[in-house]
């Protein structure tokens, strides 16, 4: 073997040695059959004083959920606790909650998450000792249902070396975490002691919303089971909700109201409501689709009317009134006029 050969083996392994250390910002996973959980980073560095956003993301197997800030009635909610040791120090806990679904599952109303879910806190490292790299330690537990309910645990770590601003391979998923979280309520927010909620503001109309739902935070704020009847007016959108024995006339009611328009598309808005008495909507009459269904009716009538007809009571019937009209065009015409008229004026008036 050549000199020139090894002297450049010896420089590739130089370099190879020197190369940074890859740091992957995703922990170990906890795996159960109904879910896989694992702590995530929006950054693959840290720096003191710089917010990293910290994660335990749950990939829920088919037909599993898992629970929001209030479940709904059942359920619990999940919790994460992180902590930060090495070069910073620090500790979260606060989860940043997405706006959930609402689940029906026979009586019960639950308020869920499905599929691939992140769960972010924000930690924001205060300097330790050294530049050493950041270590995070994480505990969480969940609840995931389905049929049953399962109660999982998790312990988490993983490290991250001190740097510049690096996004990490999770960064898009706490991108779209960040979407899915509701926004403040730019319309304002009135509640009455009997459960009427209004919000009110320009851009509210019957072609901007055409569902809208109210989510409360605190489990028995409201019957979460019992239907919301909405009413939509140019600059108003009314939801008729029920009190629950947590409700106290809406004083401390908040919540999440989501607005759905003609295309589909939803967005959440964190609402606390003034309390207070408002002029209720009447609920619109749909005109409109009655009159578009008007060809479905009509069919139907006549649908009803044949299959009357064949019934074996009045089936019999028609041969004896076709007998009957036989006879009456062999008599005089006045008499079958007023035989016709007075048989029209029976089925007018009945």
């Amino acid at each position: 073997m050549s000199v020139p050969f090894l002297w450049l083996v010896s420089i590739l392994c130089m370099l190879v040695a020197n190369l940074p250390t890859a740091h992957a910002a995703q922990s170990d996973p906890v795996t159960s059959t109904r879910a896989t959980a694992t702590l995530v980073t929006d950054d693959d560095t840290y720096s003191p004083g710089r917010p990293l956003h910290v994660g335990l993301r749950l990939q829920l197997a088919p037909g599993w959920h898992t629970y929001w800030l209030n479940p709904g009635d059942a359920g619990d909610a999940p919790t994460l606790v992180v902590n930060a040791q090495g070069g910073a120090t620090g500790q979260a806990s606060t989860i940043e909650w997405p706006t959930p679904r609402v689940l029906h599952d026979g009586p019960l109303t639950s308020y869920a998450y499905t599929g691939d879910v992140l769960l972010p806190v924000t930690l924001t490292p205060v300097a330790g000792e050294g530049d050493g790299p950041l270590t995070l330690n994480a505990v969480a537990d969940w609840l995931v249902c389905a049929e049953v309910c399962v109660p999982e645990h998790g312990t988490f770590s993983l490290s991250l070396p001190r740097g510049a601003p690096q996004p990490s391979a999770q960064a898009t998923a706490f991108a779209q975490a960040a979407a899915g979280r509701p926004v403040a309520s730019p319309f304002a927010a009135r509640v009455s002691a009997e459960g009427i909620m209004q919000l009110r503001g320009r851009e509210l109309s019957p072609d901007s919303v055409r569902d809208a739902w109210f989510m409360p935070e605190v489990a028995g704020a409201i019957d979460q089971d019992a239907a919301q009847p909405l009413t939509v007016r140019d600059g108003v959108v009314q939801l008729v909700l029920h009190p629950g024995p947590e409700f106290h006339g809406g004083a401390n009611l908040s919540g999440i109201v989501v607005l759905r328009d003609g295309s589909g598309r939803e967005r959440g808005l964190q609402v606390r409501p003034v309390p207070g008495a408002v002029e209720a909507l009447a609920a619109p009459v749909a005109v409109a689709d009655a009159r578009a269904n008007v060809g479905v009716l009509l069919l139907m009538a006549f649908a009803g009317g044949v299959i009357l007809n064949l019934m074996p009571c009045v089936f019999p019937v028609l041969a004896m009134k076709i007998l009957a009209l036989e006879r009456m065009a062999r008599g005089e015409r006045g008499t079958a006029l007023a035989g016709a008229a007075a048989y029209g004026a029976g089925v007018v008036v009945s």
